[in-house]
């Protein structure tokens, strides 16, 4: 019987080849906010999935996007289906200036390969596509793959959503969806999380289709950035509690599990980890234990991400701005409905005569998404992390960021879903400057996703 250690031998034999395929798929831009060689970098991934065996393609875009790569790779053998989804687009470079190296050169500097896309997600695509190449190479694939990769994560997987409402036929028999994180043996300390917030993105704004006029026209010229100010400042109290009639309706405390896991977290000094992570000294209001995690697990957010009008620079400058416009996030716990959010706050805007600020998505529009805790995704991970000589999973009951996995988990395809890597990695700057992605890291992510299909397919 084939032993792993022949596939991780075969992985390390062929170390430069991938990392030389990755710093390829790096150097091809894939910026989905601009449109960006996306077809380009689809068409790559393509390239690379006939090439480790399996049949690909381009689902053809619903109006303007970026097309969903899909495909399937089987093994003569397996009796399991699982999807595999990674996102291949990436965030805009602000200053490309700032970079140690150019951010589309890939380079490799004190072993980190610097470019974006690096950590999200180039790096972790390539290491599963990887681990199977591999596999096929050494023995066969022990589970059948249905690939469903996504090149508009950064501004909302609505292709994707597109696709898999369109056709759910073509995850026919699939038992969950494996959204594989990042791994370093210099991390022993793991996490898995069972499943997400929900998200919102949103823009209000209230343009007066004027220049700006000088300020001695108050008295009789109406201020949009007065009216914006107005519109947010209706929507949340000095208690930072949502005002939105009906927004808390849905919301259901935490379960008896749920408060374990919680638990559990609070033992492991998650909160200090949290503080750390987010360069602060304490929390809002003070909170901390069970009470920080219900908080922040289980509690639907409204959150101002920037404002914008008029002018604020350093000198004087008396006007009266011709528009105004702030964008925000919601996140959505269980239970709540992103469809009925919205009509919430287009209900409230009118209520308070705020009919004049223009409401516009301008991203993510997704609910919440949870997992059992005993699924065989979330045991073979469990496995997976044991038989590498990690330490056992810290589990979150949920994150308070937002993916596509809700597309997944949603009727009508009700798959389940689990994700795991190692805890505490240092920041990879992924959306920032200087993004990168270790080849130590790539590698033994591309072994622990050899070795999670190898689990999944023996269970």
């Amino acid at each position: 019987m084939l032993s792993l250690e022949e596939v991780y031998k075969h992985i390390d034999e062929h170390r430069e080849e991938y990392v030389g395929l990755l710093q390829a798929l790096l150097r091809q831009p894939s910026i989905s906010g601009e449109k960006r060689g996306i077809k380009e970098t689809a068409e790559m991934i393509v390239g690379i999935l006939r090439d480790i065996g399996a049949e690909a393609e381009l689902i053809p875009v619903r109006g303007e996007g970026s097309p969903v790569v899909h495909g399937k790779l089987r093994g003569e053998k397996a009796k399991r289906t699982i999807v595999a989804y990674q996102m291949y687009d990436t965030q805009p470079v602000e200053d490309p200036e700032a970079w140690a190296s150019p951010p589309f050169e890939a380079k490799i500097l004190d072993d980190k390969i610097i470019a974006r896309g690096a950590i999200n997600s180039k790096g972790p695509l390539v290491a599963e596509l990887m681990a199977m190449k591999a596999l096929r190479e050494v023995t066969d694939m022990p589970v059948n793959i249905i690939f469903t990769f996504d090149g508009e994560e950064e501004v909302g997987s609505w292709q994707l959503r597109y696709f898999l409402e369109a056709h759910p036929e073509k995850l026919r028999g699939a038992e969950c969806v494996w959204m594989p994180g990042t791994f370093s043996t210099k991390y022993r300390n793991t996490t898995m999380s069972l499943g997400n917030k929900g998200c919102i993105d949103l823009q209000l704004s209230v343009d007066h289709r004027r220049a700006n006029l000088h300020s001695s026209c108050g008295p009789i010229v109406d201020n949009p950035a007065w009216r914006l100010v107005w519109a947010l400042n209706s929507m949340k109290d000095d208690r930072d509690r949502v005002l939105i009639k009906g927004f808390y309706d849905d919301i259901k405390p935490p379960s008896h599990e749920d408060l374990e896991m919680i638990a559990k977290l609070v033992e492991a000094g998650e909160g200090e980890k949290l503080k750390e992570n987010f360069g602060i000294e304490r929390f809002r209001k003070n909170l901390h234990g069970v009470d920080l995690f219900v908080e922040y697990l289980f509690q639907p957010t409204l959150t101002i991400n920037g404002l914008r009008s008029g002018y604020v620079g350093p000198a004087a400058m008396t006007i009266n701005p011709g528009w105004a416009k702030a964008n925000l996030d919601i996140r959505l716990v269980p239970d709540m409905d992103a469809d009925d959010i919205w009509r919430m706050i287009e209900a409230h805007l009118k209520e308070h005569g705020l009919d004049d600020v223009e409401l516009v998505r301008t991203g993510w529009k997704a609910n919440a998404t949870r997992s059992p805790a005993n699924t065989k995704i979330a045991q073979a991970w469990r496995r997976v992390i044991k038989r590498m000589g990690f330490n056992d999973p810290i589990v979150y009951p949920m994150t308070g960021g937002t993916g596509p996995a809700m597309y997944y988990t949603a009727p009508p395809l009700n798959l389940v879903t689990a994700s795991a890597g190692s805890a505490n990695l240092p920041p990879h700057h992924a959306h920032a400057t200087d993004e990168y992605i270790t080849t130590e890291e790539f590698i033994t992510s591309t072994k622990m996703a050899a070795t999670f299909l190898w689990e999944y397919g023996q269970s």
